[in-house]
């Protein structure tokens, strides 16, 4: 039972983890890249992307080895990373009630705005991690203003380039 409560935790954990290695300039240029030409995301490209990011984003499998589980919780596990991919891709970014009033941020939205600016929302916010890392856009200008903030930051410690 503490196995099926913490599975989404860890999944969020592992997925920003390998979500921030593959934005890591190398291996975003021979790996990620082909995931973000999607700049526009659709649920074809939840799975489009090269065969090694294929291989880490399935290696948190690799917990139901080690903590020994219910073949249920694997395929529930496996499907879970499978298809989360294809539902942060959708493109809505809110679920409408008929109503037209109460709505349900959807995931999807946030992933988006990932694919727009490349440097914001690596988790898919079951777990506010993009908060405590700094990483986190929600759309609003205010957000929009804390990442160009720290693009600012950021490129004020990197060395320029000399002039010729």
């Amino acid at each position: 039972a503490l196995f099926v409560l913490l599975l989404p935790l860890f999944r969020e954990v592992h997925f920003y983890a390998i979500h921030r290695l593959v934005h890591w300039p190398v291996l975003y240029r021979w790996i990620h890249s082909v995931h973000h030409k999607n700049s526009n995301p659709t649920p074809w490209s939840g799975l489009a992307m090269h065969p090694a990011e294929h291989v880490l984003l399935f290696s948190s499998i690799l917990l139901n080895w080690i903590i020994p589980s219910n073949p249920f919780m694997v395929v529930m596990h496996l499907l879970r990373i499978s298809l989360n991919s294809v539902v942060d891709h959708t493109g809505f970014g809110k679920v409408v009630f008929v109503d037209g009033k109460a709505q349900i941020d959807g995931a999807s939205y946030s992933h988006y705005l990932h694919h727009r600016f490349f440097e914001v929302n690596y988790s898919d916010g079951v777990v506010p991690i993009d908060r405590l890392f700094g990483t986190f856009h929600d759309g609003s200008q205010k957000a929009h203003n804390t990442m160009n903030e720290r693009f600012k930051k950021k490129n004020a410690k990197e060395p320029s380039a000399p002039t010729p």
